[in-house]
């Protein structure tokens, strides 16, 4: 399938996708590996320093216990190692725009040649398909016309290309929670009496259920190992609230202590941030909690949305508990339910 327009950077980044198979057939096999997994593949003699500074851009951690995890499992490969990179979930093609090596002829097949014919004098370009190689699949094309210029924009960019990526697993991942269906009677009744929307996967069963006078929350979670995701409100709400980080802090820990039978955890420290959620940028605190009679906890990140039409103040939480794990997958799967929300 034809992609259409292939976009600059400086203009709009990865938000072409026109998703679906491609125009030569069906893929044969699904990929392979974790949503973590990326795979950069390129003609390495010609255009190997840009796939490195796009392994080193890209090899970003996070920290949800102590120790770092990375964000994403990065591997490089020569034009001539395709297919082994053709299996994974993630491969993002890097090619010239009139470059004669294979993996440039590759990226002007996929797109089409008439695409790349005006487009000014923009230096990186950037699109999406899905399902190119492999059954559930995102293949990320980059383009340039040359290779110090590539290079300079993608150091300039490749924040918006990392949350791009997060958020598209997140999608595939709620894609296929959902293909066991859906917790109807429990949606039912959040709209009824929460006023709210949200789609809970049947996996996800429900732990917490409160609609007081003027605020409200709500927690499912699947276990082995313990995910949750949960979302409190609150009702009267000014705007300027997400302008206090210390009255947002109680905030979060009252409904905690009160409705979820945890306690924040003061030692580990508390960190405010903006982080994607579902394609914005929420004010997030990320911390650690831990239950309130049972000697267990992990970490968690709360997002803080506010509805100016209702005048309602949304904490969207999401948690694990995941001894000796990775918690990055855990948190993942939490924030694809939690993201489902519509206020």
């Amino acid at each position: 399938m034809r992609i259409g327009r292939l976009f600059p950077v400086s203009m709009v980044l990865v938000l072409l996708a026109g998703l679906g198979a491609c125009d030569t057939g069906q893929p044969v096999g699904s990929a392979v590996g974790s949503y973590s997994d990326v795979a950069i593949l390129t003609e390495m003699p010609i255009l190997g320093p840009v796939a490195h500074q796009l392994k080193k851009s890209l090899s970003v951690n996070v920290t949800y216990a102590i120790k770092p995890e990375p964000l994403f499992n990065v591997d490089i490969f020569d034009w001539a190692d395709r297919r082994n990179a053709q299996v994974y979930k993630n491969l993002i093609i890097v090619g010239l725009l009139k470059g004669d090596d294979p993996a440039s002829k590759e990226l002007r097949r996929r797109l089409g040649g008439a695409v790349l014919s005006d487009k000014g004098h923009r230096d990186l370009f950037i699109a999406v398909e899905s399902n190119v190689y492999s059954r559930n699949q995102l293949v990320y094309y980059i383009a340039g016309r040359e290779r110090g210029l590539m290079q300079s924009s993608l150091a300039r960019n490749v924040g918006i290309l990392v949350d791009r990526i997060s958020r598209e697993n997140r999608a595939r991942i709620l894609r296929y929670l959902m293909s066991d269906g859906h917790e109807i009677e429990l949606e039912n009744k959040i709209q009824r009496e929460m006023h709210f929307k949200w789609e809970i996967p049947a996996s996800y069963r429900e732990t917490v259920f409160h609609v007081g006078d003027g605020e409200g929350v709500v927690e499912v979670a699947a276990v082995r190992p313990t995910r949750a995701a949960s979302v409190y409100y609150l009702d009267h709400a000014d705007s300027t609230m997400l302008d206090d980080h210390d009255a947002l802090l109680q905030l979060r820990r009252s409904w905690g202590e009160r409705y979820l039978n945890e306690k924040l955890q003061d030692a580990g420290g508390f960190e405010w941030s903006k982080v994607d959620f579902a394609g914005r940028k929420l004010l997030t605190l990320s911390g650690f909690w831990e239950a309130k009679e049972k000697d267990y906890g992990g970490p968690f990140r709360t997002f803080f949305l506010y509805q100016p039409e209702k005048h309602r103040l949304y904490g969207i939480n999401v948690l694990t508990y995941a001894p000796g794990m990775r918690k990055h997958p855990y948190i993942r799967e939490a924030m694809a339910v939690a993201e489902t929300l519509r206020p």
